[in-house]
């Protein structure tokens, strides 16, 4: 249920968007297309009973009439929402990409990097570590002209590297060339772009945060001390327990 909200919910941004292009008494080709290829999407995600492969099916589909319509008309005032689209719905799923997000990307890099629309790109590409995420975000970094655009981008290339860096076998160190990038581009956010909001706040106070993990709570890295009591009501600390193998079991009741 969650995940057909969210796909519905992306959905809705191009319903935003046609309605916003949306001329009274004149209705251009491009829209009407656009506006067939949403509505289809939708009428798959409301049908019941829905499987995850029903779903990842309808969004595929989606993705790929999407493109076809930017490749088709690619001057449509819908273009880039609709390239927004297909890289939400492609980044946090496969972070090697597959061929639709690859023309995405490809298409953004050529033709809309100075817009003042990337921001949810910039969003959706900080959870993938495929190497087109990091390129587009590269771009945007570097030719976007909104210092706020720069900021986000630059915070979620950073993210995204530091993605790349914990690719490595279970209980291996982070690989160290992604890794040190990502924190310098967390240091680059804190000095240029503390002061710019996203939906989780200010950019400075996020990269505040991975920096102290990156410092402090990376594999081989010495634990930060913790206070607490044991289930007898006895207080300890974890530095007590130096030198012994410790398991930490963190729980919650809610």
């Amino acid at each position: 249920m969650q995940r057909n909200l969210l796909v519905l919910f992306l959905a809705v941004a191009l319903g935003s968007a046609l309605h916003a292009a949306h001329v009274p008494g004149r209705q251009s080709q491009d829209v009407l297309e656009f506006a067939a290829a949403q509505q289809q999407f939708q009428q798959l995600m409301l049908a019941q009973p829905k499987t995850v492969e029903d779903i990842q099916k309808a969004r595929e589909m989606y993705a790929e009439r999407l493109l076809g319509l930017v490749e088709k008309y690619p001057k449509s005032p819908l273009a880039i929402d609709a390239l927004t689209l297909i890289v939400e719905f492609d980044a946090g799923e496969a972070n090697e990409g597959g061929m639709t997000f690859c023309k995405a990307v490809d298409i953004l890099v050529r033709d809309h990097l100075k817009s003042n629309k990337l921001g949810q790109v910039c969003m959706a590409l900080g959870s993938s570590a495929a190497p087109d995420a990091e390129r587009l975000l590269r771009a945007i970094v570097d030719k976007n002209p909104s210092r706020d655009l720069q900021g986000a981008a630059c915070y979620n290339l950073a993210l995204c590297l530091k993605k790349q860096s914990e690719k490595v076998p279970p209980g291996d160190k982070p690989a160290e060339k992604p890794a040190k990038e990502a924190e310098d581009l967390f240091e680059r956010v804190l000095k240029k772009h503390a002061s710019v909001k996203s939906l989780q706040g200010k950019l400075g106070d996020l990269a505040k945060d991975e920096l102290f993990a990156i410092r402090n709570l990376a594999i081989g890295k010495m634990a930060p001390d913790i206070l607490g009591k044991d289930l007898d009501g006895k207080a300890f600390k974890l530095s007590d327990y130096r030198g012994k193998v410790v398991v930490l079991h963190f729980w919650s009741t809610y």
